[in-house]
């Protein structure tokens, strides 16, 4: 067999193949303070137990995406199930979940046609038909308190069309509004959302939104979507709402269940001791999901001496001293050039360190990134973190952990570029 040039020419000592095995290794150890949904291999919106590590699947297509790795998300809509919902005509024995309200004297009628589950996401069928007598429907998920201000904020829900279109003349619009001194006001400046409201499965069809509050916000607020058409005009269309979510941050994560109140998502914090380890090399492959607010460029972390550990991602940093990697234990910060995290793409960062006191040395997507010098001896290496740049789940990844390939051995810069193509 012919030797590939740049590749390491042997196996590495230990491969943590997430995605193609549907598993997590026993010697990892997870830490999470509550439960925690993410999708089954069946298509189906599931919820795991407190200190679970979730392998995540594609609602869609079934394929494996990794081991789920989250910061703590707390989502401020407090009914998002369909509890309190019944069949028939608002306003005649008809009713939305409880807390949900569509407006009914616009010259139409808004009716639900059922209540259900659909590969685990609670929902609700609304339609609404007649002629209108003002240019707008709406339809609120409840009030919302907890809005913090100068805070950025991701709505979500699913949904899809299942019967009549949205009007030709209009649009429809998903909203994140806030209330301010004296008013309200939306917190995003682009929320046209008509294209998504197709027939389709319901996990498929996932609408977000983001944006900023401003300084003045005052604490309270609204989800919710605007149909938008002439007066006069002939409505008749049905969609399928379910499992609303406004939280905190940047991008959408796994969907969090209310049912009266506020409901907290506990942070992963997921690591796995070794022997130490003073030349090791470790490649991992992951994949952005929701997104920080500040994001910055992706990477890796190496801790201080005393922690004796190297963190395998540190993706979307927000801390001020670094963007994205840290040349060594105790060495100085370093900047590599600009990848930022985009959501649902698929990257791959590496590092070699030699000795206690030897270079690091790292690349992503083909090249490197920076190289640095320890500063004095330091401890081995010896705890990994997954996701997270401490193994307490600080600085978390919010996405997908695919595969983590370990060394016990340096390689070279080369290697480390060639092993991180994408």
């Amino acid at each position: 067999m012919t030797a590939i040039a740049d590749l390491p020419d042997i196996r590495p000592s230990l491969l943590l193949d997430f995605a193609n095995s549907g598993r997590v290794d026993p010697r990892i150890e997870c830490t999470r303070a509550s439960s925690a949904t993410c999708w089954g291999p069946d298509g189906k919106l599931r919820t795991v137990a407190a200190n679970v590590p979730r392998i995540d699947y594609d609602p869609v297509t079934g394929k494996c995406l990794g081991l789920l790795v989250e910061e703590a998300r707390t989502n401020l809509v407090q009914r998002n199930g369909n509890a309190g919902a019944a069949v028939g005509v608002l306003e005649s024995g008809g009713a939305l979940p409880t807390g949900w309200s569509a407006i009914t004297a616009n010259g139409l009628t808004a009716e639900v046609l059922s209540v259900g589950a659909e590969d685990g996401i609670p929902y609700v069928d609304v339609r609404f038909y007649g002629t209108s007598t003002t240019t707008y429907q709406g339809f609120v998920f409840g009030n919302i308190s907890g809005y913090v201000p100068s805070t950025a904020y991701t709505g979500s829900f699913y949904v899809k069309l299942i019967g009549g279109a949205i009007p030709a003349n209009g649009n429809a619009q998903f909203k994140i509004r806030y209330n301010i001194q004296g008013g309200a006001t939306d917190i995003n400046s682009s929320h046209l959302v008509t294209a998504h409201f197709v027939a389709d499965k319901l996990a498929a069809n996932r609408l977000t939104v983001s944006g900023t509050t401003s300084a003045n916000a005052t604490g309270s607020g609204q989800l919710l979507i605007v149909f938008n058409y002439a007066v006069g005009t002939a409505i008749d269309f049905s969609v399928r709402l379910g499992l609303p979510q406004l939280e905190a941050g940047g991008g959408a994560t796994s969907p969090i269940l209310t049912s009266g109140a506020a409901a907290t998502r506990a942070g992963d914090a997921i690591s796995m001791e070794m022997p130490a380890y003073n030349d090791i090399s470790i490649c991992t492959d992951f994949m952005h999901g929701g997104k920080l607010a500040n994001t910055r460029a992706l990477g890796l972390y190496a801790s201080s001496a005393t922690a004796s550990s190297v963190q395998v991602i540190g993706s979307n940093m927000t801390g001020t001293s670094s963007a994205g990697v840290i040349a060594s234990p105790s060495g100085p910060n370093t900047t590599p050039g600009v990848f930022p995290a985009i959501s649902g793409r698929v990257d791959r960062v590496a590092f070699s360190r030699g000795g206690s006191n030897g270079a690091m040395l790292t690349a992503a997507r083909g090249i490197a990134l920076a190289s640095g010098t320890h500063s004095g001896t330091t401890a081995a290496m010896q705890t990994l973190a997954f996701g997270n740049s401490t193994p307490a789940g600080a600085l978390t990844l919010n996405g997908w952990v695919r595969r983590v390939s370990i060394w016990l051995s340096t390689l070279s810069q080369p290697q480390l570029n060639k092993i991180t193509e994408v």
